[in-house]
């Protein structure tokens, strides 16, 4: 016959355990955008507070959205993605991330300003951002590129080199999400 104190010993023992395996498991679950985030420049708001990139780990897609303020198609579709995505975006699914391509950060947080963009922006310099316009962009602008969990793009304004238009990320996205809920 085992004592209170040694029945009770074998119980924290076993909780312990058992706590042990739940956080091993937990652990295996790798966050989402890693190998963006990695690498990416910092992401600011319009006013060019920093915005804390942790939060992506857990949005499914992205949307990169390569925009400018100098850019007169941008200015059409820029009004069409605000209203997308205040209407329609889920946050747990997807968030996304402004490309700028104009001369300066301070002529990008103007732009996201003037038209009313509530997602952030990359900061406009050092070579990640290169980097991320030269892998998930095209040639021209307005455009878009969806990315999967892992950062690859499941679609872009571009297909065979030939410009499809800025929606395509969008549709995607929504034949995707379509799809998931079937």
């Amino acid at each position: 016959m085992h004592s209170p104190t040694e029945a009770s010993m074998r119980m924290i023992l076993a909780l312990l355990f058992l706590m042990s395996a739940a956080l091993s498991a937990a652990e295996k679950v790798q966050p989402f955008h890693r190998p963006l985030l990695e690498f990416a420049p910092q992401l600011i708001d319009a006013s060019g507070a920093k915005v804390d990139a942790r939060y992506l780990l857990k949005t499914k897609y992205i949307i990169l959205y390569f925009s400018a303020s100098w850019c007169g198609p941008c200015h059409k579709y820029t009004p069409k993605l605000v209203e997308w995505y205040e209407k329609e975006r889920d946050p747990k699914q997807v968030e996304v991330i402004l490309v700028g391509s104009d001369q300066d950060t301070a002529s990008m947080k103007a732009y996201m300003k003037d038209m009313k963009m509530p997602w952030p922006a990359f900061e406009m310099k050092g070579k990640a951002f290169e980097d991320i316009k030269k892998k998930y962009g095209g040639p021209g602008i307005p455009s878009t590129a969806l990315l999967n969990e892992q950062d690859e793009i499941l679609a872009n304004s571009f297909k065979d080199g030939k410009y499809q238009g800025p929606h395509v990320a969008i549709d995607a996205l929504r034949d995707l999400l379509g799809a998931a809920a079937k």
